[in-house]
């Protein structure tokens, strides 16, 4: 849907609403994918990463990662390689400095849902905000999941919250939790 009226398709760039048969909680920053398609969802990956500012890339240290729309906090778990971009020879280090290229491993607050950079370079790229500064100090094209995360692992309690919405309010036609995969 449009603000002209309803399309058959709509192409890159179009600003559309879409209208879901189930209502289903979706926000700005969400997936949504042709089924058989799903992406890696994970909260932690690995990334090339091109620094881009004269404080150096540290493990341990809190930025935002934005990834399309959707911005989350994260941190480097570690740094396992620089790449010298001459001899493309990987090296060991600790951090990365201004205009080095490096293999970097994160762990992000909010599950991502992404495909790697060599296969969707919209979905696999992310950019790395300072926190305080709020300007952009990297960037960073995701090679792979470290974890996938379960999206059908549901905790005991909202196991149990779902039968009990199901059981006191048959009407919202709420699915078993428990049975899905």
């Amino acid at each position: 849907m449009t603000f002209d009226g309803d399309l058959d398709r709509a192409d890159k760039g179009q600003a559309i609403t879409l209208t879901l048969a189930d209502e289903i909680d979706i926000s700005r920053g969400e997936t949504i994918v042709k089924k058989g398609s799903l992406p890696s969802s994970s909260k932690e990956f690995n990334a090339s990463v091109v620094w881009m500012h004269e404080d150096e890339l540290e493990a341990g240290r809190e930025y935002y990662i934005k990834h399309g729309s959707k911005i989350t906090t994260g941190h480097v778990m570690n740094i396992e390689n620089r790449i010298d971009v001459n001899t493309m020879e990987s090296s060991e280090v600790s951090q990365l400095a201004l205009n080095e290229i490096g293999s970097v491993n994160f762990e992000v607050a909010e599950t991502l849902h992404f495909d790697a950079y060599k296969e969707n370079k919209t979905s696999g790229a992310f950019i790395i905000i300072d926190r305080l500064s709020n300007i952009t100090v990297g960037a960073g094209m995701i090679n792979n999941a470290i974890s996938q995360d379960k999206a059908n692992e549901f905790s005991a309690f909202e196991i149990e919250y779902n039968a009990l919405v199901r059981k006191h309010f048959p009407h919202w036609g709420a699915r078993d939790i428990s049975k899905l995969k």
